[in-house]
């Protein structure tokens, strides 16, 4: 937070030639919109990154993920199970299922190649050592 010395300062001190210059009275409004700019910048060299590197956007990775589970959970007839017997005590996924569906989600739905649609799936999924 600037102060009013600070800004009496800036206003009265003259810097000799070759010094630096007192960094300017930024208001909060810039100051946000400043923050708001890095952080775009910071967010657009991510996505760049992680494009070079041909992984997916984890939204996608966690759009893949949600459709595999729910594929996975309507394959194994589970919904009419869960009617029949009122409970979900005996629900049996394997992240196995999951995790072979998603693959085929982002490699032959969204045409991901398949060595970034698995780096994303562990990175996204915490899988990696």
């Amino acid at each position: 937070m600037t102060t009013a010395y600070d800004v009496a300062r800036m206003l009265t001190h003259f810097p000799v030639p070759g010094a630096s210059v007192p960094t300017p009275i930024e208001n909060p409004s810039a100051e946000r919109a400043r923050t708001r700019r890095d952080a775009a910048d910071r967010k657009r060299r991510e996505r760049a990154k992680r494009r070079d590197a041909g992984l997916p956007d984890p939204r996608s990775v966690d759009s893949a993920l949600a459709q595999a589970l729910a594929t996975v959970i309507m394959r194994a007839g589970i919904p009419a199970r869960i009617r029949e017997q009122g409970s979900m005590d005996f629900l049996n996924v394997t992240l196995k299922q999951v995790v072979g569906e998603a693959m085929a989600i982002m490699v032959e739905g969204r045409n991901i190649p398949a060595a970034g649609a698995r780096q994303a799936l562990v990175d996204r999924l915490g899988l990696a050592a």
